[in-house]
């Protein structure tokens, strides 16, 4: 699972440097967050650093990747689903929720754990709700990517849906621990193909715009001028 996060992190990375669109950074950031979520929840980075235990195990560790996995999944989802342009109410919402897990950074140092446990998952909650309902009104209205963008968090409601399933023992444990990882894994593929989709649609877009520009400035007008394109 974590080879798997760490080549899509690697060819994203490379991508945004490349194509410097800010979705791919995003994307980076949040699966980068998920990997280190799990990675602490596992004790594989206790395991592979020792000297840095003290730190890995503490609630304050867990708390600050938790919410900072939220704001980033906030962030790539505003930035691939364009929610500010297309749904500006679920997009107030979504800024709401990202300063509301700033606020709760800040006050994770003075408020009890248990209430800030609390507080976490009203806002993982509302946070994956909003998005959920702006990825559907998208994709709904037109929007291709959006359908990829809901099947990555169909993978995590499966998941939750096995933790549900085994606390009534009607699931084994193992099962769980194997929707664990398809879980993770599908939703990093997902939200990828996602990116890779509505990067095609922006280039189809950029082409259409290129070959009505020609009908209004000819070709061979352009290089009479010895200039390469209308720009």
């Amino acid at each position: 699972t974590y080879g798997a996060i760490m080549v899509m992190l690697i060819y994203h990375l490379m991508l945004f440097v490349f194509v410097r669109m800010r979705g791919y950074l995003l994307y980076v950031a949040y699966s980068g967050l998920v990997m280190l979520f799990l990675a602490r929840n596992h004790g594989d980075l206790t395991y592979y650093f020792p000297d840095y235990e003290w730190v890995f195990e503490s609630f304050l560790f867990k708390h600050i990747v938790a919410i900072a996995a939220i704001m980033a999944a906030i962030e790539f989802g505003r930035e691939l689903l364009g929610s500010v342009k297309h749904t500006p109410k679920l997009d107030r919402a979504l800024r709401t929720g990202f300063w509301l897990c700033v606020a709760l950074i800040i006050a994770g140092f003075i408020i009890p754990w248990s209430l800030r446990t609390k507080i976490f998952q009203v806002l993982l909650i509302a946070s994956i709700a909003t998005l959920t309902v702006t990825a559907a009104q998208r994709w709904l209205k037109g929007f291709g990517p959006g359908i990829w963008y809901l099947l990555s968090w169909c993978c995590i409601f499966s998941s939750v849906l096995a933790m549900g399933l085994s606390t009534v023992n009607l699931l084994e444990y193992r099962w769980v621990l194997l929707s664990n990882m398809l879980a993770v894994n599908g939703e990093v593929l997902f939200l990828s193909i996602a990116l890779a989709s509505n990067f095609r649609d922006q280039y189809a877009k950029v082409v259409r715009l290129n070959e009505a520009s020609h009908r209004f400035v000819p070709e061979e007008f352009l290089l009479k001028l010895e200039r390469h394109d209308i720009t």
